[in-house]
């Protein structure tokens, strides 16, 4: 009797887990709640009490692929990021610099928060081309073009928004390749420049352009911001640029210290104002077109300072001061502004080390 009495306890306390909402193949404690439980990214949980059943999944707002795209002969590696939700989204290129495996991290950031705000970001390895290598120049700024041509054929993109924003090497890309190719809507270059091979066809077409740079750069020296500012400026292009003193090269790519994160931060949410003043609301963005060299940046005659340059500014939200960075940013320098600030940006002497002397 006493044998019968514990078979048929097992037997419904078997009929009890099955029929719990709790049961499982994996531990039933292991779906309950506790003090020590965290959400998943991403995942917002309300009103769960102790013991209710947990219905988790791996939405985010956004997905993330791995394509190659057709460059010329060559299959370029590309990271793919966009939302899970709308259409007509803008599409944005964005372009490393020249040691990309060491920041990939906060490439990566960048395009998740693109992707976040509505864009469809597509990030190409350029230099990831077959087993042939880095490729040349010519390949790399081909790939622009091939990476717009392949967004444009996308589900859910807006074809006629396209922005580029390059990193050191990419922001030289950027700016040599942009003024042959108008599908580009505009760009943003971080410490970057512009070869001066290019300077003509950029006289001639570039589209709205934000330079941003810091003084303390040595890798890329900050002057080569403010020539191209100057060059495009004085070729009636719209043309902005923010320099910010104390910071060195790749401020948004790592994390050094407060002031750092400062810039970082700044530079990156002005970036975003300027993509959406340009790409999502052109139907009221003014069209501003400068007389060449009208404006002369460096002259700082009397009689040039009757007419200044804040004068031939127009409506710019991307200009105007996000966070509180501390300290005094230079936004589109001119006359002896512009002087100050180009000696500041001159990268340091070299050291000199005296020889060893011969034995």
């Amino acid at each position: 009797m006493k044998k019968f009495y514990f078979v048929a306890v097992i037997l419904l306390l078997f009929c009890f887990q099955t029929n719990s909402p709790l049961a499982s193949t994996d531990d039933v404690e292991s779906l309950k709640l506790n003090d020590s439980y965290i959400p998943k990214p991403g995942i917002e949980i309300t009103e769960i009490k102790e013991g209710d059943q947990l219905n988790l999944t791996e939405e985010t707002p956004y997905k993330r692929e791995i394509v190659k795209i057709q460059s010329g002969r060559d299959k370029v590696n590309t990271e793919v990021f966009y939302p899970t939700a709308g259409n007509n989204w803008p599409i944005v290129i964005l372009l490393h610099g020249s040691h990309p495996k060491r920041t990939d991290a906060y490439y990566d950031v960048m395009a998740i928060d693109l992707a976040m705000h509505g864009y469809y970001c597509i990030f190409p390895h350029y230099f990831e081309r077959n087993k042939k290598g880095r490729g040349s120049r010519s390949d790399w700024m081909k790939t622009i073009g091939s990476a717009i041509d392949f967004a444009q054929n996308q589900q859910n993109v807006d074809r006629e928004r396209v922005a580029v924003i390059g990193y050191s090497l990419g922001s030289f890309l950027a700016l040599g390749y942009a003024p042959s190719d108008k599908r580009i809507n505009c760009l943003v270059a971080f410490y970057g420049g512009l070869s001066s091979c290019y300077n003509d066809i950029a006289s001639e077409h570039m589209p709205p352009t934000l330079l941003l740079h810091g003084t303390k750069d040595r890798i890329v020296p900050a002057r080569r911001s403010l020539e191209a500012f100057k060059t495009l400026r004085e070729n009636g292009k719209v043309v902005s640029v923010v320099i910010y003193p104390d910071v060195g090269h790749g401020f948004t790519l790592h994390k050094k210290g407060e002031w750092d994160d400062s810039v970082s931060l700044d530079s990156w949410e002005r970036t975003l104002t300027f993509l959406n003043y340009y790409l999502r609301f052109p139907a009221w963005t003014p069209e501003v077109v400068y007389e060449k060299n009208e404006v002369a940046l460096m002259d700082t005659e009397k009689e040039n300072k009757n007419i200044p340059l804040e004068e031939k500014k127009f409506e710019t939200p991307y200009l105007d001061k996000v966070y509180d960075c501390g300290e005094k940013l230079y936004i589109d320098p001119d006359g002896e502004e512009y002087s100050k600030v180009l000696k500041e940006s001159q990268p340091a002497p070299r050291k000199k080390y005296p020889h060893k002397k011969k034995r």
